[in-house]
């Protein structure tokens, strides 16, 4: 990867881990998680909300396994001042239209400040999420300073 490498621990770190969020279906989860992501001074996350929920409708980010990459398009870019991942999880599987019908159990939320980091991001992401115990971890609802000590321990 030419130019400087995608830093996922820290983006992780910005973003956290947020765990028992409520939704019935993806709009419902995705909505639930950003507002409890919501800090005061923030950008209003209504506004990632309605550009997120426009992806899904174009596409399903639901990776399978019980994953999602809910992210807005990479046009939406403009929406954070600062690129951050969380990671959330239902308080029940979601139903996200994933192509193996499997629910979701823990979605990470890829918001990229710059547009030329989105496709990276995403792509660095989904290769740790190949791991089996990045995986393990995650259907144990692991938090954002466990993930980050796994991802650290191998290079993408």
């Amino acid at each position: 990867m030419k130019g400087n490498p995608i830093d996922l621990s820290d983006m992780l770190k910005r973003g956290g881990s947020w765990h028992n969020i409520p939704g019935k279906d993806a709009a419902d989860f995705i909505i639930a998680a950003l507002l409890a992501m919501s800090e005061p001074g923030q950008p209003d996350r209504r506004l990632l909300a309605t550009a997120m929920i426009t992806r899904e409708t174009a596409s399903p980010t639901a990776m399978g396994d019980g994953f999602a990459f809910p992210h807005p398009l990479a046009e939406g870019s403009g929406l954070v001042n600062e690129s951050f991942i969380a990671v959330a999880y239902p308080r029940f599987p979601v139903s996200w239209g994933a192509s193996d019908g499997l629910p979701v159990r823990a979605a990470f939320f890829v918001v990229c400040s710059e547009r030329h980091h989105h496709l990276l991001t995403l792509s660095a992401l989904a290769k740790q999420c190949s791991r089996n115990d990045v995986r393990a971890a995650l259907m144990d609802e692991a938090s954002v300073f466990e993930l980050v000590a796994l991802m650290a321990s191998r290079l993408i």
